[in-house]
């Protein structure tokens, strides 16, 4: 590799991992083990690192990704001018998408791409890049492949009435001892039978909401937690990273407008959503 394009070189490491790629049995997929490869990589190739940029949980059929868009911008301001992830299939599963991205942006912006597994340089003339097309496509079929195996799975399960869910409908909880099956939660269930009571009463929805209102009875989104205030500052500390997010609050403006404890406490849930994330795998 030409010692003065490397020196010129300013690295971008793109990582990513979904739940599809989370399925596999082997760890070589993982987080960790990609930013150890390419870290690796950029060092024998004495290039200069200039961002690691991470999508943890992130489909590669889209292209919307925080970490994504951060390097695309970075790209767009000519922060960095060489992208490189372990294999195509970590760029993106969507082929047009991913065959736009090697074939058109990355040119059109000086960028050079490199996935090391699969041996492509779009700097060098080999017959990988030639391939990378094909390459492109099988990636795209494994992603079509795999939702189609997740749908039929999960479509199964709901003809033997298991809960396949997210959040349970209120008044019901998942049971601690099998996640597809829900039990009564005694407490949401008694404001529901209430409520039913009240309509079979003759009381319209806004007078039910009115009466559960001022006698204080939580709410739904109380008893999920939710918080949109706090939900939409852990989107931002997402899309910045910690420290950029703490280093633009610093503003008079900002502050004026947070209050310390919303802050933190929206600090507090993305470090757990993090660590919780980083538990299932």
């Amino acid at each position: 590799m030409n010692k003065e394009i490397n020196i010129l070189s300013s690295v971008g490491l793109y990582v990513r991992l979904s739940r599809e790629d989370d399925n596999k049995t082997e760890m070589s997929e993982s987080i960790t083990n990609q930013k150890s490869l390419l870290t690796q990589y950029v060092k024998e190739n004495n290039l200069r690192l200039v961002d690691i940029y991470i999508d943890d949980g992130y489909s590669g059929t889209n292209f919307d990704r925080p970490a994504f868009k951060r390097m695309i911008d970075d790209i767009l301001k000519g922060k960095i001018n060489m992208v490189i992830t372990k294999d195509m299939s970590r760029l993106g599963r969507d082929y047009i998408g991913t065959g736009e991205l090697i074939e058109k942006f990355f040119p059109s912006h000086g960028v050079r791409y490199i996935a090391v597994t699969d041996n492509i340089d779009t700097y060098l003339d080999n017959s990988n890049n030639d391939i990378a097309p094909f390459k492109a496509i099988m990636n795209d079929m494994y992603a079509k492949d795999i939702s189609k195996k997740i749908k039929s799975s999960l479509r199964a399960k709901q003809k033997e009435g298991k809960w396949v869910g997210g959040r349970t409908p209120f008044g019901y909880m998942q049971n601690p001892n099998d996640k597809n099956k829900l039990v009564i939660f005694e407490e949401q269930a008694v404001i529901v039978k209430r409520i039913f009571d009240m309509c079979l009463e003759g009381l319209t929805c806004y007078k039910i909401a009115l009466k559960l209102t001022n006698e204080k009875v939580k709410t739904p989104a109380e008893y999920y937690s939710y918080d949109y205030a706090h939900l939409m500052i852990s989107y931002l500390i997402e899309m910045m990273g910690k420290d950029n997010f703490l280093i633009a609050i610093k503003s008079k403006e900002c502050i004026e407008k947070m209050s310390e404890d919303l802050v933190s406490k929206s600090i507090n849930y993305y470090t757990n959503k993090y660590n919780n994330k980083s538990k299932l795998k």
